[in-house]
């Protein structure tokens, strides 16, 4: 099992930065285009993952989990 972090947003810079310390620097990803984090959770997420979304109700991240569920659906 691979543990990846993908953060989402100019503030969330500050979560990736200390998630490096622990998960190192291959497996933590920041993005400030939602189209961006999308792209990379179609390509690094199977069907059998469990993928946790934490956000403020104004990032509107259910446009980045729709994209995924879009993504399986089409697999």
């Amino acid at each position: 099992m691979t543990d990846l972090v993908f953060t989402y947003g100019p503030l969330s810079a500050f979560l990736a930065e200390a998630a490096v310390k622990s998960f190192g620097p291959e497996r933590v990803s920041a993005f400030t285009d939602k189209a961006e984090l999308s792209a990379a959770l179609n390509s690094k997420c199977s069907s059998k993952d469990i993928v946790l979304f934490k956000a403020s109700r104004g990032m509107r991240l259910e446009e980045a989990l729709n994209s995924l569920n879009e993504h399986f659906k089409q697999t």
